[in-house]
């Protein structure tokens, strides 16, 4: 007993530390820099001293954006490759893509604030209505194609080369930072017709970009699955009633009856000086015990008699 009121003392005093430097760099910088403020709510989402133990984390990928030429059928094909690659890489996750029939319907494109940038506290919120741990995002944004003068005196050649970029961003949605935020560039050569179709803007006569692309989803699933690795798991409240707390997570997660939950507060909600927000974890509000699990939710109950305070958007974490 003493061991574990040790050891609880110990992990509140990591978080109330964690959430007081986060509050003193915003107060004196004034979040003059929005990554200031979005890194260091992904590190303290990742520091916080709770682990998932049997439990898969979920994880929803936003159908890929594409800002080029290349045809969304082929764009289609790529996510497809990027999906299979994270699934194969990460087997403690439950991935959700755009054909499950059970995808959020507020996931089917990404949310964007006024200046057009991703909104990242809608992506939390969608992402934690549904239950997810994590929302990851994929857009091709650039095709090019470039000739380089090889060799010497007589023997020189030209060469033509194609490069693709992609940006990939892994979204927790429990402080709505960024925990992946990558840019992914690929090069290889091209045979001058295919030179002159990625010119032209010509979709049917490229196939060397299309290898770029599938090399970039494989490299992107392997990256994501790193960043979602260092994530803690936590799940969320969906509604609560008549002293039972549901949770819009269950069975496909490994959750079981029997299993106790800390539950905290969805927390206060800070402004970057570009518009972008974050939520700033809150504090403990109790304990439940899971009494039911069912695919896709589970119900508990208090663990004490002074009940745990519960509101949906509260997330819950193993104890």
């Amino acid at each position: 007993m003493i061991y574990r009121t040790q050891k609880r003392s110990t992990q509140n005093l990591l978080i109330f530390s964690a959430v007081l430097c986060l509050c003193l760099e915003i107060l004196l910088t004034g979040c003059s820099a929005v990554s200031t403020v979005s890194d260091r709510a992904a590190k303290m989402a990742e520091s916080l001293p709770f682990t998932g133990g049997h439990l898969k984390k979920r994880v929803a990928v936003v159908p890929l954006g594409n800002r080029t030429f290349i045809r969304e059928d082929i764009i289609r094909a790529v996510g497809r490759r990027f999906a299979e690659v994270l699934d194969e890489e990460c087997d403690d996750i439950v991935l959700i893509t755009p054909e499950n029939p059970a995808y959020p319907a507020q996931l089917s494109e990404v949310p964007r604030n006024a200046a057009g940038a991703p909104d990242n506290l809608a992506l939390a919120n969608a992402g934690s209505d549904a239950g997810l741990n994590a929302v990851v995002t994929v857009t091709v944004t650039d095709t090019d194609a470039d000739e380089k003068e090889k060799g010497i005196l007589i023997f020189r050649d030209t060469h033509y080369f194609g490069t693709v970029r992609a940006d990939v961003a892994v979204y927790d949605t429990g402080t709505g930072a960024k925990l992946l935020d990558e840019s992914i560039s690929r090069k290889k050569e091209l045979d001058g017709a295919e030179y002159d179709a990625v010119k032209a803007r010509n979709a049917d006569g490229i196939y060397e970009m299309k290898d770029l692309l599938e090399t970039i989803a494989e490299e992107g699933g392997e990256i994501v699955c790193k960043s979602i690795q260092k994530q803690p798991w936590q799940g969320y409240v969906s509604a609560a009633a008549d002293g039972k707390i549901l949770l819009s997570c269950g069975r496909e997660t490994g959750m079981k009856v029997g299993d106790r939950f800390e539950v905290f507060d969805r927390g206060e909600v800070i402004r970057g000086r570009y518009g972008q927000q974050f939520y700033i974890p809150g504090s403990k509000t109790g304990e439940i015990i899971i009494t039911s699990v069912l695919v896709g939710r589970a119900e508990g109950i208090p663990a004490e008699k002074a009940g745990a305070k519960a509101k949906p958007g509260f997330f819950v974490r193993l104890k």
